[in-house]
């Protein structure tokens, strides 16, 4: 998947490993346009908190924050 400057699975990887920020523990929700199996994997293994398939509700966003917010 590709953003506009860059790979975003690398950027979530240069986030976790605290080369760009400095707390790599910062939620990462992923919005998902693609969801074929490998684009899923790809953002598992870079490291989001939670994967949503696009289109998706301010009220569903709100959810997996606050999901994320709790479980930590």
């Amino acid at each position: 998947m590709r953003m506009t400057d860059g790979d975003m699975f690398a950027t979530i990887i240069k986030m976790r490993h605290g080369y760009i920020v400095y707390n790599p523990f910062v939620p990462v929700i992923a919005l998902a346009w693609n969801t074929e199996r490998a684009v899923i994997d790809n953002a598992i293994d870079s490291g989001v908190d939670s994967i949503v398939a696009g289109p998706i509700s301010a009220g569903e966003v709100s959810k997996r924050i606050l999901s994320i917010i709790n479980n930590r």
